[in-house]
């Protein structure tokens, strides 16, 4: 039988799993909606910088002799550029956030069919992600390997960071290939380290 905090603890992870698996449900359609509202926000933003540049040419008179005398009019100015600089700043911090979400999504698409096994379809995916750090290359390259499309593998594979698993994963790649002096080559590369450190 079950003691109450194991149970406990079962409820709870089944809580985190299904609300995750909900979260990362991203799908194309969620994608095109997050795009429309960053075009329409972005076309939101063009009305408050025009404004700006306006009040910028229009404060720029009263630089200098002009406007030694109109200290109510430039402080007014300075006010409404105050406020519309506020605005562009709102709206600018709004296009980055669903920037962020639309990159996120694109990911979680690519996850998904990577995880239908519709490697095609992910790797799509995985090059529209405009951030391409480590974990995307390593994506597409595992995508490429699942396909035995080997040599492109190895192409992801050292644009990451050079280390002994991504050079492993390019040996096996080069043996799959039947590259098996390529293969050899980049084990002496993993080796090599040890190679200076001669006793």
């Amino acid at each position: 039988m079950l003691s109450t905090n194991k149970k406990l603890y079962i409820k709870i992870s089944l809580a985190f799993l299904l609300t995750h698996s909900i979260t990362f449900a991203a799908s194309v359609s969620d994608i095109e909606n997050i795009e429309k509202n960053l075009i329409k926000t972005e076309t939101e933003l063009l009305t408050p910088e025009l404004r700006l540049d306006e009040l910028f040419a229009e404060r720029s008179k009263y630089d200098g002799i002009g406007g030694w005398f109109q200290n109510s009019k430039k402080k007014t100015l300075d006010a409404e550029i105050e406020k519309e600089q506020e605005k562009v700043k709102t709206l600018t911090n709004e296009l980055k956030n669903l920037n962020n979400q639309v990159q996120e999504m694109v990911y979680q698409v690519a996850q998904s069919y990577e995880s239908k096994k519709d490697y095609e379809k992910a790797i799509e995916y995985y090059l529209k992600v405009a951030n391409r750090t480590d974990t995307v290359r390593q994506r597409i390259a595992v995508c490429f390997k699942a396909q035995k499309n080997y040599m492109r593998a190895v192409k992801w594979y050292l644009e990451m960071k050079r280390s002994d698993t991504v050079l492993i994963e390019v040996v096996d790649c080069c043996k799959l290939d039947g590259k098996d002096k390529e293969a050899i080559y980049w084990l002496f590369e993993i080796l090599e380290p040890l190679n200076d450190n001669s006793a």
